[in-house]
């Protein structure tokens, strides 16, 4: 896996004190970091571990370091990498360099686990440090790692079954989920596919225990946040399919394409195409005693004497205003709920965080461009994209001027103009209410629906063998405190269809009914088997056993 490479980017020091001593590698400030990539053994790839978005992009740097010496080294070398580096590649500001020695330290003491299959078919799991050692000096402008020896099969002299992780695409990713997801994707991304358990899934993220434990949660926070920023960020285009057992959600099933709007130099581009614009709208002369330009950027009208009859703007109505904002807000709910966490992500990790902060453009000027981008025939997931790039792009001095002239927006005759102007969201709060009534509206006829149930099979758990089932099968039922009284509760007002051989456990809520279908089902199913000698069903259904006493 040796790589060229300028004879001036790197210079070993050998320590000549003593044989054998460590060989320390000393990085030059101008090594161009970016342009390797970080190769790794497949099994390390598909490794389960958790580290932040720093740490991540410290070790993968690392490891691009690696590869770019001009010969496959024989061991691992003392590493002597200088703060401008580090910078670069994590995203901590110089300012706050001293977290470097923070991360250093969490790092020495992050576990790898890669799984091996033995001999006789059985899983094997091998614990690894990162790093071996690490050292941080106080005044000094570099730090010093040094991978640990039992990563060596891993990470040198590869030959076969590595993959390959181009460091320019993992700096433009934000999320520590996206990173992890993007490395084991790219493993496959000349056969299209790959399938993963939910519950492995999350342990390759770095998902911690109890953290986003229904589905519903981990799709949302994680799989989805992941997905989005890999397609809008790298040369990956992902989508997934979900695999259940049952009402379970035990796989997931990614495909994988090269994405065709994928452009490593957009942001080059965009910066060549500013230098180009003398102003940030175009005054077109047949029009230049009636437009002006103030102080962000946006055109106004300034009506001359002979139209003010003609030009008198009519009483402004909020709530028809509301109403029509309010369709629109529904059209892009999804696109606009994207910006605001991409809000949250950009303004903890930018280097310069005030920069960023006063660049932020309000929920409704983005609304505003994405409405009349699309009417201009920018697709929004485009139109977002090229949002976040001008807001980032130190070049642009003025975003919302930039982006008013990127997407060709007539001031004069744009479309709800006023939101440019308009800081508070209230439609906002109507949708957000108006969906969840929906979503309780559906609950209801769900529940109604498997009334039927409860109503046709009277039979029902006897009280002594749940007890026996708790006492045999969850050893810490005491912890589980309401939890438990609320199993309880659901196993005694379970329905038993005798002919069917099914068991219908009444869930209260969409959260119970996950918590005990991820949590008892399968575990209870086998228990009921095992005592009754019947091939019994478990299904957990939404309802509550209260409606039938009204």
């Amino acid at each position: 896996m040796a790589k060229e490479k300028d004879e001036t980017n790197n210079k070993n020091i050998e320590e000549e004190t003593k044989e054998g001593a460590t060989k320390i590698v000393e990085v030059a400030e101008n090594t161009p970091i970016r342009d390797y990539p970080a190769v790794m053994e497949n099994s390390l790839v598909e490794a389960r571990y958790s580290l932040s978005v720093e740490e991540q992009r410290l070790v993968l740097a690392t490891i691009a370091l690696l590869d770019s010496m001009e010969t496959a080294p024989s061991g691992f070398p003392m590493l002597r990498i200088p703060k401008k580096l580090i910078i670069e590649t994590t995203g901590i500001h110089e300012k706050n360099y001293h977290q470097i020695k923070s991360a250093l330290k969490k790092l020495m003491s992050k576990v790898i686990t890669i799984e091996t299959i033995n001999e006789k078919g059985k899983r094997s799991f091998r614990l690894y440090q990162w790093f071996s050692k690490g050292e941080y000096h106080e005044g000094e402008k570099f730090i010093e790692v040094q991978f640990h020896p039992d990563l060596k099969p891993y990470l040198l002299a590869l030959k076969e079954k590595f993959t390959d992780i181009p460091l320019k695409i993992i700096l433009r990713l934000r999320s520590k989920y996206a990173i992890r997801l993007y490395e084991l994707l790219r493993r496959y991304k000349d056969t299209g596919f790959r399938i993963d358990s939910v519950t492995e899934l999350r342990e390759k993220l770095g998902v911690e225990k109890g953290e986003y434990p229904r589905f519903e949660a981990f799709e949302r926070k994680v799989l989805k946040t992941a997905v989005k920023e890999i397609n809008r960020e790298t040369d990956l285009l992902v989508s997934y399919q979900k695999i259940k057992k049952g009402r379970k959600i035990v796989q997931i099933e990614f495909k994988i394409e090269h994405n065709p709007d994928f452009d490593p130099e957009e942001l080059e581009d965009i910066q060549k195409k500013l230098e180009e614009y003398k102003q940030y709208i175009t005054l077109q002369e047949e029009n230049t005693s009636l437009q002006d330009v103030d102080t962000q950027g946006l055109v106004k009208v300034v009506s001359d004497e002979s139209n003010k009859e003609e030009k008198q703007e009519k009483k402004f109505d909020l709530d028809e205003f509301w109403n029509e904002v309010k369709e629109y807000r529904q059209k892009y709910w999804d696109i606009l709920e994207d910006y605001n966490r991409w809000k949250e992500e950009v303004s903890l990790s930018a280097k310069d965080k005030n920069f960023i902060k006063e660049r932020l453009l309000p929920e409704n000027s983005v609304l505003f461009l994405l409405i009349n981008a699309e009417e201009n025939g920018y697709p929004p997931e485009m139109a977002l994209k090229i949002i976040q790039k001008a807001i980032q792009n130190k070049n642009v001095k003025n975003p919302m001027g930039f982006l008013i002239d990127a997407f060709d927006i007539d001031m004069l005759s744009a479309n709800l103009i006023k939101l440019t102007t308009i800081e508070e969201t209230p439609d906002k709060e109507v949708i957000s209410a108006e969906k969840e009534q929906k979503e309780d509206q559906k609950k209801l006829e769900e529940m109604e629906k498997n009334r039927g149930i409860f109503e046709k099979y009277k039979g029902r758990i006897k009280r002594e063998f749940i007890d026996f089932y708790i006492q045999s099968e969850i050893q810490d039922f005491n912890t589980l405190g309401q939890l438990g009284d609320y199993l309880v509760d659901m196993l005694a007002n379970a329905a038993i269809d005798k002919e069917g051989k099914v068991i219908y456990v009444p869930a209260p809520s969409e959260t119970l009914l996950d918590w005990f279908d991820i949590n008892f089902k399968e575990n209870f199913e086998e228990f009921v088997r095992e005592k009754s000698r019947k091939e019994y069903t478990v299904k957990p259904v939404l309802f509550d056993v209260n409606l039938l006493r009204e």
